[in-house]
């Protein structure tokens, strides 16, 4: 790696971590016998995150292995043991680490960053994710369920908020759904959270859910809001139904718009239609528009290996948007699961190693850091600019920074400015 990408890689370190603000977090130590600053400690871990830790431990390693130049440039005096970043990360409160991800957005929306492309609104999915954990006691944030062997397992439930609405899908919120509720019914909580921290910024008008939250309840409750929703049914078999008798096959002949896209070596046809004036039907008043999103996927020898059809509802009337935007926000929907849960377990390896897996609020607390670490690289991501116009894989940007982070001489960060004062012990 030459020399101007090794600055680069640092540079954006520099601008991204203070626009967290982890210095407004409450230490949870006594003051006496600190040795490193709260500050500095998460730090270290957003960095061994975005360069692709694997571990609290391989944090260490990272911290002890770094050259002078970018020690000096982060504001780390050396070695950090993982048994300290631990102790730390157990006993934050994960919802001080989510006003820091709201931090973290809201800096973006000041750069006009998350302005929604080639759409006339923002639009935000939602989508819950489980996360396995080894707690065995009782606590308000972990679900237990019963595997197919009987096993009592125990589950971390978040619900995650990505706004697919611009072109780089950033995490903006992430909520977690307590012992004894499930996806439905904490939609309103989770929905309130992000009119509470962004409905002043008027980043986003509608709210897209999967089949999982779909009630006429969480319909009529982000209308009230004075949103739109789009969300899928799946559920609901009377208003299926009538999606069905209403729209019927979607062939070529009624499709109102299309797309072909080669993935994994096979070509993926994706057809739309669509009927409005349907507020008239009794169950679902806040309904003005059923979608049908037919998705055909056919193998290089012809063969179709997959035919489905997916039916949705909206509020918002057919006519304000296009036929090509429908589809588009049909299937931005999935940005929640394909950019942010996908990147969480093959990029930063939430399910295959959650580091903390034992203290259910240090599982929720690394979490919270590790959505902080996705924005930071999917911010850079978007941006950077490949010489063949293409997004640069994941592991290979991760694998940039950490060789930037080892390899950084005087040279490479002058003028560059240090993303805080020098640690000292307090």
């Amino acid at each position: 790696m030459n020399s101007r990408e090794t600055r680069r890689q640092l540079g954006v370190l520099c601008k991204r971590l203070p626009e967290a603000k982890l210095g407004t977090l409450t230490d949870p130590r006594r003051r006496q016998g600190r040795r490193w600053s709260l500050r500095a400690l998460l730090r270290a871990v957003l960095i061994g995150l975005v360069a692709g830790a694997k571990s609290l431990k391989d944090v260490e390693s990272l911290s002890d292995d770094m050259s002078h130049a970018t020690r000096k440039l982060m504001a780390l005096r050396g070695r950090v043991p993982d048994t300290t970043l631990r102790n730390v990360l157990v006993r934050l409160m994960p919802d001080e680490l989510r006003r820091c991800l709201h931090h973290q957005v809201r800096k973006a929306h000041r750069r006009k960053a998350l302005a929604p492309t080639d759409l006339p609104f923002g639009i935000v999915a939602l989508d819950g994710r489980s996360t396995t954990l080894k707690v065995k006691k009782g606590s308000p944030l972990v679900q237990f369920r019963k595997s197919a062997d009987g096993v009592r397992q125990a589950y971390l439930r978040t619900v995650t908020a990505t706004l697919t609405s611009s072109s780089q899908k950033l995490c903006i919120d992430t909520t977690s759904i307590p012992r004894g509720a499930n996806e439905q019914s904490h939609y309103t909580h989770a929905l309130d959270q992000l009119i509470e921290n962004y409905g002043a910024l008027q980043l986003f008008e509608m709210v897209s859910y999967d089949a999982g939250a779909c009630s006429r309840l969480n319909a009529r409750y982000t209308r009230e809001a004075g949103l739109h929703y789009l969300m899928r049914i799946n559920n609901q078999p009377r208003l299926q139904a009538e999606a069905v008798r209403r729209i019927g096959e979607i062939e070529e002949d009624n499709c109102l718009a299309e797309t072909v896209d080669r993935e994994h070596g096979c070509t993926v046809v994706r057809r739309l239609s669509l009927v409005d004036d349907v507020e008239t039907w009794k169950p679902w008043t806040g309904a003005k528009t059923l979608i049908a999103r037919r998705r055909i996927v056919i193998k290089p020898n012809g063969e179709v290996e997959s035919d489905q059809i997916r039916y949705y509802v909206s509020s918002l009337p057919s006519a304000d948007l296009t036929s090509d935007q429908w589809l588009r926000v049909v299937r931005d929907h999935w940005a929640v699961e394909n950019n942010c849960h996908h990147t969480f377990d093959a990029v930063l390896r939430e399910d295959e190693r959650p580091w903390i897996v034992a203290d259910a609020q240090g599982a929720l607390v690394l979490l919270m850091l590790r959505r902080l670490a996705y924005n930071i690289l999917t911010l850079h991501r978007c941006n950077y600019a490949a010489p063949a116009k293409r997004l640069p894989e994941w592991r290979h940007l991760q694998r940039r920074f950490y060789v930037a982070l080892l390899t950084a001489a005087a040279e490479h960060v002058m003028g560059l400015r240090p993303v805080a004062a020098p640690a000292r012990p307090t």
